[in-house]
């Protein structure tokens, strides 16, 4: 295993998280990644259900692990604004917490308001234990 892939414990806690993110939400795990391509949360329903402030967060897309499927990472407040600092090809060790919630869609027709229920997941990083453009030393 190359160092800056997952260690087993965290390979495995993320495998679970995957399928049963409510029974897993709240884990911590720290893991290396290259800085991802971020955009800002602008959907309210999402920051709702994960506890997290419109406006105040940004989110990307990353693989982790091949044997796991993409997932969510979300940055909010200061650790957005430390990762906006960060170069784009940077190399970066997180500390991130699992968060799960349920994003509340409301439709409205004649027969009345029906409410669409949509799980949310992700990683929330809190705190980057390291951060440096790739190939060079800290």
């Amino acid at each position: 295993m190359k160092s800056d892939e997952p260690t087993n414990d965290v390979q495995q806690l993320l495998e679970k998280f995957v399928q049963l993110p409510n029974s897993f939400k709240w884990k911590v795990i720290v893991f290396s990644i290259t800085n991802p391509e971020w955009t800002p949360l602008r959907n309210e329903a999402i920051c709702t259900a994960l506890g997290l402030e419109i406006g105040a967060t940004l989110a990307a897309t990353v693989r982790i692990s091949p044997q796991v499927p993409p997932i969510t990472l979300y940055a909010h407040k200061e650790i957005a604004d430390r990762i906006l600092n960060l170069p784009k090809a940077a190399g970066m060790r997180v500390k991130a917490q699992t968060i799960f919630g349920v994003a509340k869609y409301p439709h409205f027709s004649d027969e009345g308001t029906i409410i669409e229920k949509n799980q949310q997941s992700g990683l929330l990083i809190i705190d980057i234990l390291s951060g440096q453009a790739l190939g060079s030393r800290a």
